[in-house]
């Protein structure tokens, strides 16, 4: 799989990050290396995204931002709007959703069983819909049973997928892999060679795999509850 290049918009973000980093790395005595520590990523890691190799993910948005002391919205106002949205929604116990909510019905295609190491096995087809947009013209849920990714998963959630939503480090992911098995994982590393998966219930060590081993990764954008499940 070739490696998604970054939008003009995502490139705009780095650069206004790449400045800040600059006019503030004296007076707190910052390096790439040291703020690689205090991320939890390599020196070569932030001069990939400070360089606009990488985008910024969510999650290194918000570090990046307590350490140089500045808003998100300063190097990133989409990132910022989108932080707002979550923080938004996670007052609801209803659903778990990276995006805006707007009226409209996602089809539930089949059900699935969570394995070990996030696997999961395809039992059945399963009709109706949720009752949640998505921007994606093919998008799908799926239903899923079992207990393994408990709590980031819970048995009887159903998880939309977007195929056509661009991958980023820290984004969910079902993953399909050539030779038939698949997996539900958080991209931690993306690689024009590889990807590295790590547990969503964060129990296991990461799962480094070449691009060519992978068949799809496909972006998971709401974790929703059967609140929102209707059958006709």
């Amino acid at each position: 799989m070739q490696k998604t290049p970054l939008t003009p918009e995502q490139l705009e973000d780095c650069k206004r990050l790449n400045a800040i980093f600059k006019s503030v790395k004296g007076s707190l005595g910052l390096s790439q290396e040291s703020l690689g520590h205090m991320l939890g990523i390599s020196q070569g890691a932030v001069s990939q995204i400070l360089t606009g190799k990488n985008q910024i993910n969510l999650d290194k948005a918000e570090l990046f931002a307590k350490i140089l002391g500045v808003p998100v919205e300063a190097f990133s106002p989409t990132l910022a709007a989108k932080i707002n949205r979550l923080a938004q929604s996670a007052s609801s116990d209803t659903f778990e959703y990276a995006g805006i909510l707007k009226p409209g019905r996602t089809p539930v295609t089949g059900e699935a069983v969570l394995g070990v190491n996030g696997m999961i096995e395809f039992l059945k087809e399963h009709h109706g819909w949720l009752n949640i947009h998505s921007t994606d013209p093919d998008a799908f849920v799926l239903l899923v049973r079992g207990d393994s990714l408990w709590p980031r998963v819970k048995s009887g959630e159903f998880l939309v997928i977007e195929p056509n939503t661009p991958i980023e480090p820290g984004d969910d992911v079902l993953v399909e892999l050539v030779s038939g098995e698949q997996l539900l994982r958080q991209v931690s590393l993306i690689r024009e060679d590889e990807y590295q998966f790590v547990s969503l219930a964060g129990d296991n060590r990461p799962l480094t795999t070449q691009s060519a081993q992978i068949k799809s990764v496909q972006f998971i954008a709401a974790i929703v509850k059967k609140s929102r499940y209707t059958k006709n």
